[in-house]
């Protein structure tokens, strides 16, 4: 059969189907269906061959015909049901409440995970002790030097001497040189993944994320950047984001800043899991990074970048709730009204028989959203007028939810880039690696958060720091040792000021480096002052 054939046959049966798709039920598709399915094919005989042709066709017959009637009978209607699928949702504009089911899932710390009370104990929860030898590219987050070579400096104005006293700078720089997280003998010839080297680490961390901290009920899905300006193939360029070029990271986060599971992205040829084929690039990060969150009826929201109606309904099927903005020019998106002269707050809505809602919303521009349970409910947002003032103008509810659960990615790089390392290497992967510890330190800070309530972000890594310093080998001393312990009245309570002198990390932690020292000036001795005594020594922590 020719193509001109084909053309024919499919334009007689698409005329079985109205053109109108808002007046399309599934009674009708049924129908259609049915019909489509008992057509017989009409066969004219000719001299030379067989042909199908449309009895409405008053052209007549082509005589080019090289395949048999009914196997391309059949592969025109597998085309049609593709056509059928496109076109099943009904989009009305009715009214309709949003559905939140009952949530009563725990978000803190998984139960029994974290017994430690100091900030340290709870960091070596996730690290599992195994590069304490790199303690100090922590200290080098929060006190920054040219170079890190400058820590062992002998200049008073650069030597650091909490570095320089407990390794040497050679031994530091031996470290950093055999530094490996996959043994190279065992990376195949044929490899195709690029991050073979770093796997091991990064299955690590997703999985001890993800086991450890239960995380709120709103989730968001965005992308991350961790800084590189050398020459790799995995190397971005984003105009967006405070960080242009670097390595991109998807990363699913909860409202506090935790990160709970993360993709390192590695090109337009990556293919993330073979389980999610028939969806695109966007639709795959979202399913691969949700799957354990499926089922929970959690919360997720995401960007254009990831929005489709596709999405929506398969995270719809998995009982989980989605919302994002959505670009207009997505397949299957319907047209809704678009008016430049329209007040600021003006809103139009459509909604399917299945629960998908579309909304166009005008801001200082127009703006789309996506969801699978959001209503037509109407409520306001806060916004500024040209003279600063500050005024209520109506939105609907899914931009109200989208601009208060959005932010938790955003949130976690904030804290990430802080005091984060930041360290220059010859190696391409180093930089990812210092990035996945700096996620760790954000990670483990907000469970300390959860545990033992508020402490600024610089103190958590303080007291990490000086915890892990402590934990090393004990220096050699000639000193004795006292055996004595003081007679304590209870458990030690401060009663001046808000926290200790010597953090908590190193006082509890090893007491075997913690030594007093002999001072000029007397001063007030807190353990004495618990113990209801006052004595003034000359002596200090």
């Amino acid at each position: 059969m020719t193509n001109n054939n084909d053309d024919l046959l499919l334009q007689w049966l698409n005329e079985e189907i109205p053109l109108d798709n808002n007046e399309i039920t599934d009674e009708e598709l049924s129908d259609d269906e049915d019909n489509i399915t008992k057509v017989e094919p009409v066969v004219i005989a000719v001299p030379t061959s067989t042909q199908i042709v449309n009895p409405l066709d008053t052209s007549g017959p082509s005589n080019n015909i090289k395949s048999p009637p009914s196997k391309r009978l059949k592969n025109t209607s597998k085309k049609k049901k593709e056509d059928i699928s496109q076109i099943r949702r009904k989009w009305k504009k009715i009214t309709v409440k949003t559905l939140e089911p009952d949530y009563s899932l725990p978000d803190g710390p998984v139960d029994g995970k974290f017994k430690g009370e100091t900030a340290t104990s709870i960091f070596l929860e996730f690290i599992d002790g195994f590069i304490d030898q790199l303690v100090y590219t922590f200290l080098m987050g929060y006190n920054k030097l040219p170079s890190w070579k400058h820590y062992w400096a002998t200049s008073d104005d650069l030597n650091v001497p909490c570095v320089s006293n407990t390794m040497s700078r050679n031994r530091f720089d031996n470290i950093l040189s055999n530094l490996h997280v996959q043994d190279n003998s065992l990376i195949p010839t044929n490899n195709k993944d690029k991050l073979l080297k770093l796997r091991p680490f990064i299955n690590y961390c997703n999985e001890i994320f993800s086991t450890s901290y239960h995380g709120t009920r709103e989730l968001s899905i965005d992308e991350s950047m961790i800084i590189f300006k050398g020459r790799n193939c995995m190397k971005q360029y984003n105009p967006q984001k405070p960080i242009k070029r670097g390595y991109k990271i998807w990363c699913l986060s909860d409202q506090r800043g935790y990160i709970k599971k993360f993709s390192i992205y590695q090109g337009k040829d990556e293919q993330l899991s073979d389980e999610f084929e028939s969806f695109g690039l966007g639709e795959r990060v979202v399913l691969n990074l949700t799957k354990n969150e499926w089922n929970k009826n959690k919360k997720f929201f995401f960007d254009n970048y990831f929005t489709s109606l596709p999405l929506l309904e398969k995270l719809k099927a998995e009982n989980s709730l989605a919302c994002g903005t959505i670009r207009s020019n997505r397949k299957d998106v319907p047209e809704l009204s678009e008016d430049k002269k329209a007040p600021r707050g003006s809103s139009d809505y459509r909604i399917t028989n299945t629960g998908i809602g579309v909304y166009k919303w005008k801001d200082t521009k127009y703006v789309m959203l996506a969801s699978n349970y959001h209503g037509s409910e109407i409520t306001t947002v806060t916004r500024k007028d040209n003279c600063g003032r500050k005024k209520d103008i109506l939105c609907p509810q899914v931009v109200r939810d989208y601009n208060c659960y959005m932010g938790g990615v955003d949130h976690a790089d904030q804290l990430r880039t802080t005091y984060g390392v930041n360290r220059k290497s010859k190696k391409w992967w180093h930089r990812i690696f210092w990035g996945l510890l700096d996620i760790m330190f954000v990670n483990s800070y907000v469970v300390y958060k959860q545990i033992h309530g508020s402490i600024t972000l610089l103190d958590f890594r303080r007291s990490v720091t000086q915890g892990l310093l402590t934990l090393r080998e004990l220096p050699k001393s000639n000193k004795r040792q006292s055996t004595s312990t003081p007679k304590n009245k209870g458990p030690a309570t401060k009663r001046r000021g808000k926290e200790w002198s010597v953090s908590k990390d190193v006082r509890l932690t090893n007491r075997g480096i913690h030594w007093s020292k002999f001072v000029t000036n007397r001063g007030r001795c807190e353990v004495c002052a618990i113990n209801g005594i006052q004595s003034r020594p000359y002596s200090k922590c």
